[in-house]
């Protein structure tokens, strides 16, 4: 697909962000824009942006962690259109937590709206891309769907839980005509961590938590850099898309050497979240109460 010209993409949580920057430098291309996000003014600002490059832009304000609102979105994109050539799958949300202190309801939260959200937009323009032969597929995953990480278990759970469906659609479609592009972006400027849902056993940990994400965002690459690699991975049929050169040699470390990766992974979890260095006597874990 290296003409984008006159095409049309849907992107979902389209209002910020990497969304929002994918959504414009598709405009850029030649993209006309259906773009979704629950938050109505975002997704105006991003529509005024678009039709100021002299492309069509609709929205629609819905969450997509329902199969009526997904099929919503598609129906009303293929019925103004007539076609989607693009779905960008991009909505979600971020939860922070340990294993013993995430709460049901935040895990199936962020399932519903990191994974069945993608799951529901997949199935329900999947027909229409297999009868024309063509189309391209876009998920956003994350460092997190790779590697898991101790304090953002629910998180990196969805992550990879989006990594496993983008290589088995992956895998189905491709033979079709239908590209997938698995995005897999590590640290990214994109005020996530203003909106993450901290779920710890107290305030101290709950502080510690948001002292580090803001630093580890504050090291982020730009949201342009991410739309950048995802517009040319679109271009050139790309499967695996990075923004950081690191996590290539991190991927082979954890595929050749998994026991090796795992213990050094949990060590340097332990100095993170508990102030211990490898090796140090293991006193004073905190106590494991599940949040209501």
């Amino acid at each position: 697909m290296k003409e984008l010209t006159n095409h049309i993409a849907v992107v979902t949580g389209a209002g910020q962000g990497i969304g929002r920057a994918t959504a414009v430098t598709l405009a850029q291309k030649g993209c006309h824009l259906v773009l979704n996000d629950i938050e109505e003014d975002c997704l105006r600002l991003v529509q005024s942006e678009v039709e100021a490059l002299g492309q069509q832009a609709i929205t629609v304000c819905a969450d997509m962690s329902t199969a009526e609102a997904a099929s919503q979105l598609i129906d009303k994109a293929l019925s103004h259109f007539g076609q989607v050539d693009i779905l960008i799958n991009n909505a979600g949300i971020a939860v922070a937590g340990f294993i013993d202190t995430v709460p049901p309801h935040a895990w199936h939260h962020i399932i519903d709206v990191n994974f069945w959200g993608y799951v529901h937009t997949t199935q329900c323009i999947l027909p229409h891309m297999i009868e024309r032969g063509s189309g391209h597929l876009v998920y956003l995953s994350s460092i997190s769907g790779l590697v898991g990480t101790a304090n953002s278990v629910a998180y990196g759970s969805s992550k990879f839980a989006v990594t496993g469906l983008a290589e088995s659609v992956a895998a189905y479609t491709r033979p079709l005509g239908i590209g997938v592009s698995l995005v897999c972006p590590g640290s990214t400027c994109t005020g996530i961590n203003e909106r993450t849902i901290y779920c710890f056993r107290d305030e101290a940990e709950t502080q510690q938590a948001q002292s580090q994400l803001h630093k580890i965002i504050g090291r982020g690459k730009p949201a342009q850099t991410v739309a950048d690699k995802i517009v040319r991975a679109i271009q050139k049929n790309r499967f695996m898309v990075y923004n950081d050169w690191y996590m290539r040699g991190l991927q082979l470390v954890r595929i050749l050497f998994p026991e090796m990766f795992a213990k050094v992974n949990a060590r340097v979890a332990d100095y993170r979240f508990n102030g211990r260095l490898p090796g140090a006597p293991k006193e004073n874990y905190p106590s494991t109460s599940l949040q209501k």
